[in-house]
């Protein structure tokens, strides 16, 4: 997926549905938004906001990664989903592992590193 300029691979196994939204399905609802996906409310966060040092690309249509977290239904806000792939990742450094939202590194297409992250 994309998120601003970063790349980054979500397992497929943290991935339950992926929707695409427009920004005026995104409702305030109490201190956090949400989106209606059939008759549920589903609590969204950017992953811009994970990781502050991504700009997060201002756009009108969000690709909506639906995953559960804590038993919790929510929906992580990406700026674009770039493919679908198998790939092995590698398991982060002992000395770097404290980095509790990337679960590895994959190597894309052109042999660039690309964080895989633990989206619970």
């Amino acid at each position: 997926v994309t998120s601003g300029r970063e790349r980054f691979f979500i397992p497929s196994n943290f991935v339950n549905e992926i929707v695409l939204i427009s920004k005026s399905d995104i409702i305030d609802l109490l201190n956090r938004k949400a989106f209606k996906l059939r008759e549920h409310i589903i609590p969204v966060y950017w992953l811009s906001d994970v990781f502050p040092e991504v700009e997060e690309k201002k756009s009108f249509r969000f690709s909506v990664i639906i995953t559960e977290s804590l038993g919790e239904t929510i929906g992580v806000i990406v700026n674009s989903i770039d493919e679908f792939a198998s790939l092995i990742y590698k398991p982060l450094p002992v000395n770097i592992n404290a980095l509790k939202s990337i679960q590895g590194i994959v190597f894309d297409e052109n042999n660039n590193l690309v964080n895989a992250l633990y989206l619970p």
